[in-house]
C-alpha cells in the first residue's frame, strides 16, 4: 500500500526496530511515521513512553491508523498525542464510556474540510472496514472526515498539532478492503505530505 500510494522513500518497522533508536536517530531518518500498531495489555516501558514524547518534541509529524485508538489504555498522555481513545471494557469501570466496534460495516464517508491538504484533491465516497463507536476526541481537534450512520463515531479521520508535530488521526485500516479503497489511499498519501511537511 505504501508503495502504491506515494513516491515517498519508506521503512517497514516493528516496534522492537523503533524501541531499540533513539529519537534523534528517528527524527534524523524519517520526516513522518505512520503508525499501525496495538498494545492493550502490557505497560510500555518509561524509556518508550519517554521516546513518543521526545519524538513529539522533535517535530515529526505522526499518522495513526485504525487500533492505535485503543493502544496504551493506561497511558493518557499517549491518546493527548493521538488526540482521541477508545475505552475497552478492562480498563474503564463506567459502561456508558465503553466504545463499540463494528466489522465489515460499509458506510458513505463525508469530506468536511475540503480545503486541508489531507483533503486535497477529494470527493465523498463510500468505504468497507472496521469502524468505532463511542469513542473520546480531544476538544481541539479538526475533524476532516465524517458519516452519519447512526452506530459509529460521526468522525471517521482528524488532526491537532501535538506539542511540535502534525498529528492525523484516521479510524479505517483495519482490513485489505481498507488499503485497496482508492479514496482512502488518496487520504493517507496526503496525510503523510501533511504530517511531513515543515512550516
Amino acid at each position: 500500500m505504501c508503495r502504491e500510494v506515494s513516491e515517498l522513500e519508506y521503512d517497514l518497522l516493528l516496534t522492537v526496530h523503533v524501541e531499540r533508536m533513539e529519537a534523534e536517530e528517528i527524527t534524523g531518518k524519517y520526516a513522518a511515521l505512520l503508525f499501525l500498531n496495538q498494545n492493550k495489555h502490557y505497560p510500555t516501558t518509561k524509556w518508550n513512553r519517554k521516546r513518543y514524547m521526545d519524538l513529539a518534541q522533535l517535530g515529526v509529524g505522526m499518522v495513526f491508523l485504525q487500533f492505535t485508538l485503543s493502544s496504551e489504555p493506561e497511558w493518557d498522555s499517549y491518546h493527548d498525542l493521538v488526540g482521541g481513545k477508545w475505552f475497552l471494557k478492562r480498563y474503564e469501570a463506567n459502561a456508558m464510556l465503553h466504545s463499540t466496534y463494528f466489522t465489515d460495516l460499509t458506510l458513505g464517508v463525508k469530506i468536511l474540510e475540503p480545503d486541508h491538504p489531507t483533503t486535497a484533491g477529494m470527493k465523498d465516497f463510500t468505504m468497507t472496514d472496521a469502524f468505532y463507536g463511542n469513542i473520546q476526541m480531544a476538544p481541539d481537534v479538526q475533524i476532516l472526515l465524517g458519516t452519519d450512520h447512526p452506530d459509529i463515531s460521526p468522525t471517521i479521520a482528524w488532526t491537532r498539532r501535538y506539542q511540535n508535530p502534525q498529528i492525523v488521526y484516521l479510524i479505517p485500516g483495519f482490513t485489505e478492503k481498507a488499503y485497496n479503497n482508492k479514496h482512502n489511499r488518496k487520504f493517507l498519501a496526503n496525510a503523510i505530505e501533511f504530517a511531513r511537511a515543515k512550516e
